[in-house]
């Protein structure tokens, strides 16, 4: 017979015994009622005792063996040394028990979005220009060339002058350098000018294109006014044009007569030169 059909049994003998035991001791009911004995009670402390004692063997193993093993988070095995997970290998045994998601798979309340493809060598490229432009640029050797004093007036003038002059005007607050060339290129005639200073020269007959730079501080014609914003550098869009003319008077005489031209270079509303800014390596 099982073990708890058997205590089963045993509590139910016990209990009409004692029922038996009591209706016989039981007094008429006309009688006074009496205080009851002390030696009434203690079946009842053997029946709680009996119940309390079958409680405890239902709920409790036999034997050792029975008890589910505990892991000891104290000390490892000696046996078997503890192995070391990863963070990866952690969240993959989390998401086998289903208590994580992995971290490819979008959450069941979010709403499903395709996968953009990834070019890999577009992404690499990429890469390799932010990369390039987080690089610091590198540094410029210092300008360090000595200024040159230099007068105002021609630096060369023209090889065959004729009576055509060109008068220049500039603005005080910056210096000018400024030179003429002919159809072929050639330059003919170069000046430095000191702002707010004019100047006239004689030019040969021709036509002529004028480029001139602006700065402060001359470093001569190899480097101009400096590097960088220090010197702009500029071209007239008209083509200047210096003749020689031939007429012949009321008496018979002939009479010559040659161009002449004044150029202001000065930005103002009803200016009567137009002119463009170029690099510095088409001056």
């Amino acid at each position: 017979m099982p073990r708890d059909e058997h205590l089963r049994h045993l509590f139910e003998e016990i209990h009409a015994d004692l029922d038996a035991d009591s209706a016989r001791s039981s007094p008429p009911r006309d009688d006074p009622p009496r205080r009851k004995s002390r030696r009434n009670s203690l079946p009842w402390l053997l029946i709680g005792g009996l119940a309390l004692g079958a409680t405890l063997l239902l709920r409790t193993p036999d034997t050792d063996d029975e008890r589910p093993a505990m892991p000891d988070v104290r000390s490892g095995d000696a046996s078997s040394p503890q192995e070391t997970q990863t963070p990866a290998a952690i969240l993959d045994e989390l998401s086998r028990r289903g208590l994580a998601n992995p971290p490819d798979t979008a959450s069941p309340t979010s709403p499903q979005r395709p996968r953009a493809h990834v070019d890999e060598h577009a992404e690499l490229a990429r890469l390799r220009d932010k990369l390039a432009s987080s690089r610091p640029a590198p540094s410029r050797p210092a300008f360090d060339a000595p200024a040159i004093p230099i007068p105002h007036g021609l630096l060369q003038g023209p090889q065959n002058p004729s009576r055509a002059t060109l008068t220049i005007k500039t603005l005080i607050g910056s210096n000018y350098y400024v030179k003429l060339e002919d159809e072929t290129g050639r330059t003919v005639v170069t000046a430095y000018m000191t702002g707010g200073r004019d100047l006239t020269t004689n030019v040969p007959v021709g036509e002529f294109t004028m480029k001139y730079a602006v700065g402060q501080t001359w470093y001569g014609t190899e480097h101009l006014f400096g590097p960088g914003e220090r010197t702009r550098t500029f071209e007239a869009d008209d083509i200047f044009e210096f003749e020689e003319t031939h007429s012949e008077t009321w008496d018979g005489r002939t009479e010559i007569s040659y161009s002449v031209v004044t150029v202001e270079l000065i930005l103002q509303a009803a200016g009567n030169l137009e002119t463009r800014p170029i690099p510095r390596e088409a001056f």
